[in-house]
């Protein structure tokens, strides 16, 4: 009896995390960190053997723990602990939505002031099409902007505050936050958000977006995009990189992925991909990277000037890498 229970429990767990594997709430990392909980099966042979008389399924308890723990990675040995994730219950009182049948919009300025030394910018929506590139010029008049752009929506409009916060990882000076949340309400199905940046080369910027099913078209060829994350169950990206001379970051998260990126020859690239190999299609030994243990390199890397660290993990998808002289 007791067998039954354990092994119909192992099967729950087993599935339970290949349900958010593919919709992205858990990364495919985590059965790396099933396997880093090994020693528990011989703590398990242990309690079989020493309760052998009760018959104790220490095996079976003991892979139970394993999954349990590679979920909650209490010693942080997974490099995405699921406490990353934001399981906040939110209690939302039931009521009508009107939704209005055109779309609406708003316009979104940063100014662009002697102190401010980086960008961060946020967004939360059930569905997104985003958009952003480096533009010299952008200005409101005679004011010049760290960044300008439109907000525009269907169903119910997003929530767009843009703050300031002193000091940052590069030092003295102010941070400008700009974070779009569509969270608060209950969206429609049909609630649409599309999100069209131009952003000032000149100011750091880290960028992510928490979308249901994302869309984005990021030209960073003339931009200094530091850090990029996207989570979402589908994800579509095309994003391109030039030589800003600095270290940048690129993170996607998924349970279905289209990727599309175009990264400038001179720059050092370094990625990591996590998935299925059969499901998770690339081209990047076509493209002229070797591989280096779990890693991607191009031969350029450690020399570059301008290096970029990409980090994908998805349930499905393709991925495919260009490298261009710009």
């Amino acid at each position: 009896m007791i067998n039954r229970v354990v092994t119909g429990v192992v099967v729950i767990i087993v599935g339970l995390m290949l349900l958010m594997n593919t919709t992205g709430k858990l990364p495919w990392y985590v059965w790396e960190s099933v396997l880093a909980y090994w020693p528990l099966i011989l703590v398990g042979i242990g309690i079989q053997i020493l309760f052998a008389r009760w018959r104790i399924p220490g095996i079976a308890l003991a892979v139970v723990a394993m999954l349990v723990l590679a979920v909650l990675d209490p010693f942080g040995l997974g490099r995405y602990p699921l406490r990353h994730y934001r399981f906040t219950p939110r209690i939302v009182p039931r009521r009508i939505i009107t939704v209005p049948a055109e779309f609406h919009e708003k316009t979104v300025e940063v100014p662009l002031t002697p102190s401010l030394v980086a960008l961060s910018i946020s967004g939360d929506f059930p569905v997104c099409d985003f958009r952003l590139k480096g533009d010299p010029e952008v200005t409101s008049g005679e004011k010049s902007l760290a960044l300008q752009g439109t907000v525009r929506w269907l169903g119910i409009e997003p929530r767009t505050d843009v703050r300031t916060s002193p000091g940052g990882s590069l030092g003295p000076g102010e941070t400008a936050v700009l974070i779009m949340d569509s969270s608060g309400s209950v969206p429609a199905e049909s609630a649409e958000y599309h999100c069209d940046f131009r952003l000032n080369p000149s100011i750091p910027t880290a960028v992510r977006i928490d979308s249901g099913v994302v869309t984005a078209d990021i030209d960073g060829s003339r931009a200094a995009l530091d850090r990029i994350e996207i989570e979402g169950g589908a994800v579509d990206l095309k994003i391109r990189y030039g030589l800003s001379g600095r270290r940048q970051t690129l993170s996607v998260d998924s349970g279905v992925i289209s990727l599309e990126m175009t990264v400038d020859k001179e720059c050092g690239l370094k990625l990591r991909v996590s998935g299925p190999p059969l499901v998770v299609r690339h081209n990047f030994s076509q493209a002229g990277l070797v591989r280096e243990g779990d890693y991607w390199v191009t031969p350029n890397y450690l020399k570059a000037k301008t290096r970029l660290d990409v980090t994908i993990s998805s349930g499905a998808g393709n991925i495919t890498l260009h490298r261009v002289s710009w």
